[in-house]
């Protein structure tokens, strides 16, 4: 019969449409659905009147992920699944969901409060039903298309002279800005021109046109990803750039505060077809139109076959090789280093055959698909791959930048000679920790070479102490300033700055900076990886060095995918190493959810963590926000939390923002015998009886030491805007007095804090550990040490007495960032004297270990 309603599904922008032209279809005698029906049908449009058509927001949920355990939860129309998943890993309710269940009508509310709200994802303002959504347009008296498609805005301002030019003819000032009178519309020049009569286009057309829908000659419906421009915000000052269809102004600005080009630019400006010459319009530096336009091969369809041609386009784009980077060489006529290997040809910044751009216009080599074997690690399956199985042993080194990696040559030179190393099964380290721990599993030199000759207190005059390091040593001296500019004048990405940098200063000198490197297990693994990816027979592959721990852990975060808030409730491990990278254990056995970053429009996203053991990763060490580089990041599925699922970006963040230890990868691991090498910033609090406030009931000792050993015991205090430390207790609080009362003793005594404690582990499912297990753990906390400072030479126990007047500043706590001048440089005396302390504190104590 004739379709008088049309159950559309979500909304549309800011655009109404007249409906006395809407095509009436009779049902066709055919399993294959009419396009229009198809496409109201997965847009999501709601008549609202005889004159308006309304759309839900495009894939809007309330974020109620029980939906599938209630009324109507099996039905994927209105409880909507996770992408890719399977019935009950679900999002929330949709928008039908609440027109269906009556919580909603006509536009009007008629739920409770307890399905309206922020705490619902405000169906109110995202659903049609509820008075939310955005229309379309509506025919106007006169006949004439809807103002919606005429520009008002000429471009000129007005807020100090109070008129326009009057090359704008008939315009008026409104608000500050320059706007054409009713019946005329803005050309590209700014300037008010009649606007013409015109009888309004059919709802069908006008709809598609206001949606990017194009439909084929064989009926196939395809959608431009909504809202996407090419990032270029240039696009205001060039051919078309005062078309809001072309070149849309950035929310809540104006022209030419601009966001990119459109699909519909693209479309019509002819840069889909590369063999017009437009491939430098394509591809990761300019947002993946092929990926996004229906004009470019991209979109999404809507009609039957939709999930074979998805399939069809995916595997197509995997083979797809980008080589236009996205920068010029007109007027120098070189491209910057950062790009790799790239050629200067007419004008452009173009990859070397072999070479692939990627989304920060990096030239990386093409290796196509990747086999690589995957270990989900769950509480299910509580079993690591390879080498990280079956740990007893471990020496964990925690962040601090340079004081960490100058604390650890002196630590690690003293377990070495202890014999200690070559009896650990992990080696497993944090941020500054991993600067050290990096170069000594991977460098190809001996551990003596590396950390130098154990040192002779009663030698280290100010004279001998201003010689260079050791080789690992002397990285902590190796000033990044300069590095961070000129990464930035040569027009690194910035989120690329931060790996660059440490790249340079602490990996270069042993022959490991290269970001195109892989890591692997052993030479036999080597081979493994290659025989399943002949691809990847000419890339360089970096092994740990013989006479080291067998396992191997670099602890990063991943923080939130992009365009989403981290928090505590979403902030997870990864964890980097030769045979294993990703994040093991769900969360509290379950999927976490991200909110989206104010100011942003995306829906609340769940996501589902497991671990990929791979073959061949890379690692890379990230500090800041901006500075924070990006990875996709594949959740392995389990029967908890079924797949495939597809690969998401993320934002990457130090490891320092979670375990600042890196104790818990280890008890992940199973070890039972730890030595923590806490490197604080902090000694212990002064004056007071540090004892007795331990003592007290309800004391918070997150003040009274470090938090990095603090929050173990579940006491994690403020953590502040990058600090993520909630999820930490591992053992019980009140193991935590009597050590707080041990480390005075030590210090009153003039000893470093090095004490040893038989502790049981607690149940963490935020972690997956089970708990119940008793570990033998050596904690080595920095502090001053009386005994270590009267083994010195007379002038240089001077020197310490000057405190911050002195060149020792704060030892042996030295500042992770600018101790002096430079971001992270320490001098030769600062980085020789906490390397000889921390040998010390370890030889001092050889019984412990």
């Amino acid at each position: 019969r004739p379709l008088r309603c049309f159950p559309w599904g979500r909304h549309m922008q800011g655009r109404q449409v007249p409906l006395r032209d809407w095509d009436v279809h009779r049902a066709a005698p055919s399993t294959t659905p009419m396009v229009d029906r198809a496409v109201s049908g997965a847009l999501g449009l709601e008549r609202m009147s005889a004159s308006t058509v309304c759309q839900n927001t495009p894939g809007w949920t309330d974020g109620w992920v029980h939906c599938a355990y209630e009324d109507g939860g099996k039905q994927a129309e209105l409880c909507k699944l996770v992408d890719g998943g399977a019935w009950p890993a679900t999002q929330g309710w949709t928008c039908q969901a609440y027109e269906r269940r009556g919580w909603c009508r006509h536009g009007k509310v008629m739920g409770t409060n307890v399905t309206l709200g922020a705490t619902r994802n405000s169906p109110e303002q995202n659903c049609c039903a509820c008075g939310g959504g955005t229309t379309i347009a509506s025919t106007a008296s006169d006949g004439t298309v809807a103002e919606a498609f005429c520009e008002k805005d000429t471009g000129g301002s007005c807020r100090f002279s109070l008129t326009c030019a009057s090359f704008r003819g008939a315009a008026d000032c409104v608000s500050g800005r320059c706007l054409c009178q009713e019946g005329f519309c803005a050309d590209s020049a700014g300037t008010c021109q009649p606007r013409p009569k015109t009888t309004p286009p059919p709802v069908v057309s006008a709809v598609r046109d206001a949606l990017g829908i194009k439909v084929s000659a064989s009926g196939l419906v395809c959608q431009d990803t909504p809202g996407w421009t090419n990032r270029w915000p240039l696009c205001a000052y060039e051919d078309g750039g005062r078309r809001a269809d072309f070149c849309p102004a950035t929310p809540g600005a104006f022209w030419p505060s601009t966001q990119g080009w459109t699909c519909r630019a693209y479309e019509a400006k002819g840069w889909c077809n590369k063999e017009q010459g437009a491939s430098s319009q394509l591809g990761p530096t300019k947002n993946f139109p092929e990926k996004h336009c229906c004009a470019c091969g991209g979109g999404a369809t809507i009609e039957k076959g939709k999930v074979e041609i998805a399939a069809q386009k995916e595997a197509e784009e995997k083979r797809l090789c980008y080589r236009h980077t996205g920068g010029t060489c007109r007027l120098s006529g070189t491209c910057g280093d950062f790009r790799g290997p790239v050629s200067c040809i007419s004008g452009m910044c173009m990859c070397e055959k072999g070479y692939c751009t990627d989304a920060t216009g990096t030239c990386r080599r093409d290796v196509g698909v990747v086999v690589a074997r995957v270990a989900p690690v769950s509480r299910q399956n509580p079993f690591f791959p390879g080498r990280q199985a079956k740990v007893k042993t471990a020496v964990c080194i925690s962040g601090g930048g340079s004081r960490s990696l100058s604390a650890a040559v002196g630590q690690l030179r003293a377990l070495q000679a202890l014999g200690v190393m070559e009896k650990v099964d992990l080696l497993s380290s944090v941020s500054g920790g991993s600067w050290a721990a990096s170069v000594y599993m991977f460098a190809k030199a001996t551990p003596a070479t590396l950390l130098g000759p154990p040192a002779n207190l009663s030698d280290l005059t100010l004279a001998r102490l201003e010689e260079l390091p050791s080789p690992l040593g002397a990285v902590a001296t190796t000033h990044t300033n300069g590095i961070i500019v000129n990464l930035l004048t040569s027009g690194v990405p910035l989120q690329m700055i931060w790996v660059s940098t440490i790249a340079k200063a602490v990996l270069e000198p042993f022959g490991l900076g290269s970001l195109d490197a892989y890591m692997a297990a052993d030479e036999r693994a080597v081979e493994a990886i290659r025989g399943d990816n002949p691809q990847l027979r000419s890339r360089a592959f970096l092994t740990p060095r013989p006479g080291r721990p067998r396992a191997f852990v670099m602890g990063g975060t991943v923080e939130a995918p992009d365009g989403y808030s981290a928090a505590s409730r979403n902030v997870v491990s990864l964890q980097m190493s030769p045979d294993f990278s990703g994040s093991p254990f769900y969360p509290n056995g379950t999927v976490v959810s991200y909110s989206p970053t104010p100011g942003t429009s995306r829906p609340p996203l769940n996501a589902a963590f497991g671990a990929a053991a791979s073959r061949a990763g890379v690692a890379g060490i990230a500090a800041g926000s901006k500075f924070d580089p990006q990875a996709n990041l594949w959740p392995v599925t389990s029967p908890k939390h079924p797949g495939p699922r597809p690969a998401i970006t993320y934002q990457l963040g130090d490891g320092s923002n979670l375990d600042n230890t890196g104790m818990i990868a280890a008890l992940q691991r199973g070890a039972s015998t730890l030595v923590a090498l806490i490197n604080n910033d902090e000694g212990l609090p002064a004056g007071g009886d540090l004892c007795a406030r331990a003592r007290q009931p309800g004391a918070d000792l997150s003040a009274l030491a470090t938090r990095q050993f603090t929050e173990k015991f579940g006491y994690d205090g403020e953590a502040g805007p990058y600090g993520f430390y909630g999820h930490n207790q591992v053992f019980a609080k009140e193991e935590l007095p009597p050590m707080i009362c041990k480390l005075e003793q030590l210090r009153a005594a003039g000893k470093p804090l090095v004490l040893h404690r038989r502790l049981r582990t607690l149940e963490n499912n935020w972690w997956g550990l089970q708990g119940g297990d008793m570990v033998d753990v050596v904690f080595v906390l920095l502090d001053r040490s009386s005994d270590f400072e009267a083994r010195l030479p007379a002038e240089t126990q001077a020197e310490l007495r000057k405190g911050s007047d002195g060149r020792f500043s704060g030892f042996p706590n030295y500042r992770t960032v600018f101790q002096n001048t430079d971001l992270t440089a320490y001098t030769a005396s600062q980085a020789n004297l906490l390397a000889a302390f921390g040998e010390f504190a370890v030889m001092q104590n050889a019984k412990l270990f």
